[in-house]
């Protein structure tokens, strides 16, 4: 499961909104989604790590 910002209505954006002042604190907002992962090889495996670390992201590969 990868998770991504949440997509809110109105309504939710209101009482998020509601319970960040009631905390006292920014609240985020998150919704996951059923990905799978690719199966990838050894050299793919590098590739990607090498392209992370050079954008300082982490990079997934989807089936």
């Amino acid at each position: 499961m990868l998770y991504n910002t949440a997509k809110l209505g109105d309504q939710d954006l209101k009482m998020i909104q509601e319970f960040e002042k009631k905390l006292g604190r920014p609240v985020l907002a998150f919704s996951g989604q059923d990905y799978q992962p690719a199966s990838l090889t050894e050299t793919q495996m590098k590739e990607i790590k090498d392209l992370e670390k050079k954008l300082d992201l982490c990079l997934v590969a989807l089936s």
